[in-house]
């Protein structure tokens, strides 16, 4: 009888011992379960700010202004770019906190451009040429967005 009291006890110590384990395992899957519900939830959030941006940024226009030289070599372009995927509307463009139309370096006054469609862009002429000072302009685009929001520009040019 000795014998299967220690058979007994050997058997239900194995029998406890799976429980444990089978306990501590079903523990370390609820917690790896968590973490993956929390990453999951996390990789959704990110997804979803994600086609956020991608949608304000259909609905906007992005407008970037760089000088280039002119063809004839006398004077310099001043070449805006709508690198956006929608329209600029309602553009304002200032030089140096003046409105192009009003600066004395602006070739042609009446030459100004109020929207910009996506991938256009626009050129001012502009009276710097290579003798004039090196001073460095601010160039400053504001503009409404077909969403209704205002986009901004700011850059520094120099001849």
């Amino acid at each position: 009888m000795k014998a299967e009291l220690v058979i007994s006890m050997v058997g239900a110590a194995t029998g406890l011992w799976a429980l444990r384990l089978a306990v501590l395992s079903l523990r370390a899957s609820s917690r790896e379960a968590r973490r993956g519900n929390l990453l999951q939830e996390r990789m959704l959030a990110l997804e979803i700010r994600r086609e956020a941006v991608q949608t304000r940024q259909g609905n906007s226009a992005r407008l970037i202004a760089r000088l280039t030289p002119s063809v004839a070599g006398s004077h310099r372009s001043l070449v805006i770019k709508n690198l956006g995927q929608a329209t600029a509307a309602d553009i304002v463009l200032r030089m140096d906190g003046t409105p192009i139309r009003e600066h004395p370096e602006h070739l042609r006054p009446d030459q100004e451009i109020p929207q910009l469609g996506p991938d256009a862009e626009f050129a001012y002429q502009l009276f710097i040429t290579a003798s004039s000072p090196t001073n460095a302009r601010t160039v400053e685009l504001t503009w409404t967005n077909a969403d209704g929001t205002n986009g901004i520009h700011m850059t520094t040019i120099q001849p």
